[in-house]
């Protein structure tokens, strides 16, 4: 979670300071994103070696274990990039609609709407751990509880800034932007993309 933190910060902070300063192109902002990558590629290997206890053989992968999970891998592969498709496809479909204008409003409208779902990710991979030890333990009563406790905690956060996002969508978007035009368009997108 540390790393996450640290790689997102860098991402974001990291893209503005090099579009400021080094070059306004979009060049310079993919090519900071990629060494970002490579830094957290890097630095979650460093981590995830350092956290696996010492052994006394060398370790190799054995795709032998693999095999009775089959079935989980090929569901959750699917469920992955069924994702994917369902997040992306009305993209792709615009980008061919509507014209590059248009389409920006409809970018900018759909970056908005995507910052609540950061929260719900960074609950996910704060849970995600204890769901995995109270499944493996096969405490059904604890693993409900926690759930529902989850699920509240999501809701509490995420409905209020929903509501937020929505309802005062044109003053976040002209304190965001600075653009009277951007938030006259952006804004009603936003307010239906968000419900």
């Amino acid at each position: 979670n540390v790393l996450l933190v640290v790689i997102g910060t860098l991402r974001g902070v990291g893209g503005v300071l090099t579009l400021t300063f080094v070059a306004s192109t979009i060049q310079a902002f993919f090519i900071w994103q990629v060494l970002i990558s490579l830094l957290q590629v890097v630095f979650g290997h460093l981590i995830m070696w350092s956290s696996l206890p010492s052994a006394s053989k060398q370790p190799k992968f054995a795709l032998s274990l693999l095999y009775p999970l089959i079935r989980f891998i090929i569901g959750v592969t699917g469920t992955a990039l069924l994702g994917v498709v369902l997040m992306q496809s009305d993209k792709l479909i615009l980008s061919k609609l509507l014209t590059l204008e248009m389409f920006g409003y409809y970018a900018i409208a759909s970056s908005v709407v995507a910052v609540p779902s950061l929260a719900a990710s960074a609950i996910y991979a704060a849970t995600y751990p204890r769901f995995s030890q109270l499944v493996m333990l096969g405490d059904s009563d604890k693993l409900a509880k926690f759930y529902h406790t989850s699920c509240q905690l999501v809701a509490v956060l995420l409905i209020p800034i929903g509501l937020i996002v929505s309802l005062y969508s044109y003053e976040l978007i002209l304190t965001w932007t600075g653009n009277e035009l951007t938030a006259q368009q952006v804004a009603p997108l936003v307010s239906i993309l968000e419900l």
